[in-house]
């Protein structure tokens, strides 16, 4: 599955990913991440072109003491590890954030249902980690070929303001209210 926007690379996001994973001796995994949501059949049909976090279930021979992957497949040169981390099977929550060149992959592996409690996090400089994402099309995406993944909620949230900025909405709207107010004469006395 992928966005219908393909603009991600220049955007300020917040994807959020919950799904639940299990399975033995490494099943495929679940994909999460940005490019153009195509599969490279040169490589287990995983995101070509793409920045993505891979989890693979536990047991899988190429990854045995890490389960989550960073991975950077850029056209026509082979797939680049960029990290790894231990993440057991379960239910997981899975964050992308992406604040000007900065674009960061966090995950919650013990996910309670409740509130998202990072476990651990990666976070690149896109530019320099996938400079061929910013060529296009630039969707996010997330997928998965094993039958025993089940995709529970995902939200995309674009451009994110920063809490200062909240705060000045909120002081704007306020004003806006009183000025309301004070123009029909309903002001309290």
């Amino acid at each position: 599955m992928r966005t219908v926007d393909g603009d991600f690379a220049s955007s300020d996001f917040q994807a959020d990913l919950v799904y639940t994973i299990g399975g033995s001796g490494g099943d495929p995994g679940v994909f999460f991440g940005i490019g153009p949501g195509t599969k490279d059949a040169g490589f287990f049909n995983e995101p070509a072109n793409a920045l993505y976090l891979l989890d693979h279930t536990n047991g899988f021979p190429f990854f045995p003491a890490s389960d989550i992957v960073l991975r950077a497949n850029p056209p026509g040169t082979g797939v680049t590890d960029l990290a790894h981390a231990p993440f057991p099977d379960g239910t997981a929550y899975l964050r992308i954030t992406k604040v000007g060149d900065a674009i960061t992959f966090a995950f919650d592996h013990g996910y309670n249902g409740v509130a998202f409690v990072p476990d651990g996090s990666f976070t690149a400089s896109l530019s320099a980690a996938a400079p061929f994402v910013a060529g296009g099309p630039s969707h996010l995406f997330f997928g998965t070929a094993n039958s025993v993944t089940r995709f529970d909620w995902i939200s995309v949230a674009a451009a994110i303001p920063e809490p200062g900025s909240y705060a000045l909405l909120l002081a704007g709207l306020g004003l806006l209210g009183f000025a309301a107010r004070r123009k029909t004469g309903t002001d309290p006395v």
